[in-house]
């Protein structure tokens, strides 16, 4: 399947969505200069459009957070990709597909929370201490609330994504430091 093509859909809709609100699928090819028959080759709908926006975003932002080397510039990536991103998160709010979206997000972030602090000094020996269960709720509890925060509120400026970075960064650190 052609990338290219696909990307091209995905750049166009989310332009056309911040120009017009709503988009058709006869909008879009349009837009693109494409048949609607290479559309439905691509997408099955325009919520498959939506999807495929956020796999790249999570993608890009799993490649961004694999060099971080702090907790925090994990936490600091994550909310900045989705500030960068909020039209496209906004199109996934709206979308049938929210709750697939939304886990794909939860498992992306969920599999960079474990990276980054089983990476960490002073996590690994809290973790150590503790038994898989009590792990996993720990890393459960923050992914869903880092989502659901996310899904619920709008990040509106460059100092939110600072603010909020360093609430959380301090309240996973003392999460560990206290036990």
């Amino acid at each position: 399947m052609n990338h290219q093509t696909k990307n091209l859909i995905s750049q166009k809709y989310v332009a056309l969505v911040k120009q017009k609100g709503k988009v058709s699928v006869t909008d879009l090819v349009k837009e693109c200069h494409i048949s609607r028959q290479t559309f439905y080759y691509h997408f099955k709908d325009l919520d498959e459009v939506v999807e495929w926006i956020i796999q790249l975003i999570i993608q890009e932002y799993e490649k961004k957070s694999s060099r971080a080397n702090t907790v925090r510039d994990t936490i600091y990536l994550f909310f900045k990709t989705c500030y960068d991103l909020q039209p496209e998160l906004e199109l996934a709010l709206n979308s049938s597909r929210r709750n697939l979206i939304q886990d794909s997000l939860f498992s992306s972030l969920t599999v960079t929370l474990r990276r980054i602090l089983n990476g960490n000094i002073i996590a690994d020996s809290i973790l150590s201490k503790m038994d898989e269960e009590t792990k996993e709720l720990l890393f459960l509890f923050y992914t869903y609330g880092i989502i659901g925060f996310i899904f619920n509120n709008r990040i509106q400026t460059e100092e939110d994504v600072n603010h909020l970075t360093e609430k959380v960064h301090q309240m996973l650190i003392s999460s560990f430091i206290k036990g």
